[in-house]
């Protein structure tokens, strides 16, 4: 093994164990918003009180998330730990787990430098550090997400039993853990038709049959209680703007520092004073504008240059075609699933709706990268390119850690996904899992929220305060 090749791995090793030691730090400063109180009132429930309840989270669209695989994968956490944090651990654990999958994958599709570029765009891009160490369903996208693309290689030349049941099952449980699973089922649905995977029916209707079978306690209750189906009802079909367009905005921002709103409410004020911080508030903006506009385009460039040339992509997929050709096709063939899914949206698409896609939303960049990086006229500014990336990517994970909304307690309200707000009354997993020892809750505000998935509090309403 020439040297060359042992200072990639090093470097590769280098960008793994930074990325993990900011989402464990990250875990460790990991707080508790509106959503993460409703996971854990689930958790709760079943832990505590043995109660397993046959839906997920409340949606964005209405209603709650189908199923009761939530429940479990948050209340199993909670019966090894009794703290709001054991759920954030298993989060992180699965994106450690959806990064090894991914880079064991693209290490047969991809150069060793293009394999860097991944862990530079993937492992230590923002966006998914900021969700990797905080309780929240789309937090666990990214390794279902991992798991469909891992399961799909498996079945691009023939139909295989095993990776057919878990590519299956995969998507059938992701959707009751968080229902922006949907649209890799619609990939799964475009690279059967144009060939690239094949599918054992076999395994198609034993895992269909199981995924049926875990919800059938759903259907009984939605037949008991119709309200809690996510009807969109608020929503608006078929406005492009709202929908299609957007979602093709998240896919190319995803590989970018062209972050959401929450992530760039940074406030450092614990650590610098809230005097400095409001003296970094404009500096602050200046940056991440700059950041936005500069990497949104470099990375909506890849993604054309992706399709650029691409010939008819839309024919079946070839017998003879190269791994390598195998991928381009499915990042085509997924972005096509992303708008088509997203034509249908009936609410507002937000940041989190195409996480399942993350990983392939960033493989345009990478494969430009790749072919810069092939060019000798262009490969010293490419890495040079490259370089400059990881070093921008570790200043913002460090921003992130410190002062961003889910990793600090207090400081500048962000959208208001990151905050807590008052409650009506008090709650016994306050307490058991140590709320209120990260961040004081208040309590017995007559004018407060409930938590939406525990039983609302009886007896007579807390005085209103004079």
């Amino acid at each position: 093994m020439n040297s060359t090749r042992i200072s990639q791995r090093r470097l590769g090793a280098l960008i793994f164990l930074f990325g993990l030691a900011v989402s464990a730090a990250m875990f460790s400063r990991s707080q508790v918003a509106g959503d993460q109180m409703n996971l854990l009132g689930l958790g709760w429930r079943l832990a505590f009180e043995g109660d397993w309840v046959p839906h997920g989270n409340p949606t964005s669209a209405g209603g709650f998330t189908p199923g009761s695989v939530t429940a479990v994968v948050v209340g199993a956490p909670l019966r090894v730990w009794r703290h709001h944090r054991s759920g954030s651990l298993l989060i992180l654990l699965t994106h450690v787990l959806a990064y090894l999958l991914l880079d064991r994958l693209l290490r047969r599709l991809l150069g060793p430098e293009e394999r860097l570029l991944f862990a530079v765009l993937y492992w230590l891009n923002p966006w998914r550090l900021y969700h990797s160490a905080f309780l929240w369903n789309p937090n666990y996208l990214f390794l279902i997400g991992a798991l469909h693309l891992w399961t799909a290689y498996r079945m691009r030349r023939e139909a295989r039993f095993w990776p057919s049941f878990w590519h299956i099952l995969t998507i059938g449980l992701g959707v009751q853990i968080a229902i922006h699973t949907a649209p890799l089922a619609v990939c799964t649905l475009l690279f059967w038709w144009r060939r690239y995977l094949r599918v054992h029916l076999g395994a198609l209707i034993a895992a269909s049959a199981l995924v049926v079978a875990s919800l059938v306690p759903w259907a009984v209750a939605v037949a008991a209680d119709p309200g809690i189906f996510p009807t969109g009802a608020e929503g608006r079909w078929f406005f492009l703007l709202n929908t299609t367009l957007r979602a093709a905005v998240y896919w190319v921002r995803y590989a970018s520092f062209a972050l959401a709103g929450e992530l760039y409410t940074l406030d450092f004020g614990s650590l610098v004073g809230r005097a400095a911080q409001a003296r970094l508030e404009l500096p602050i903006a200046i940056t991440a504008r700059i950041l936005y506009v500069g990497t949104l385009a470099v990375s909506l460039w890849a993604n054309v240059l992706l399709w650029k040339g691409s010939g008819r992509w839309w024919r079946p997929a070839a017998a003879e075609q190269t791994d390598r050709e195998w991928l381009e096709g499915i990042v085509r063939w997924s972005f096509v699933a992303l708008l088509l899914i997203f034509t249908l949206s009936p609410v507002t698409v937000s940041r989190w709706y195409g996480f399942s896609l993350f990983h392939v939303a960033v493989l345009p960049l990478v494969l430009a990268g790749g072919r810069w990086l092939a060019d000798p006229g262009l490969a010293i500014r490419a890495r040079l390119a490259a370089r400059a990336w990881a070093w921008v990517s570790v200043a913002v994970a460090l921003a992130l850690l410190i002062g961003g909304p889910m990793y600090r307690c207090g400081g500048t309200p962000s959208s208001g996904a990151a905050g807590l707000p008052n409650l009506r009354r008090d709650h016994p997993m306050l307490e058991t899992l140590s709320i209120q020892d990260t961040c004081p809750v208040t309590v017995d505000d007559p004018d407060g929220w409930w938590i939406q998935t525990v039983r609302a509090p009886s007896g007579p309403e807390p005085p209103a305060a004079n």
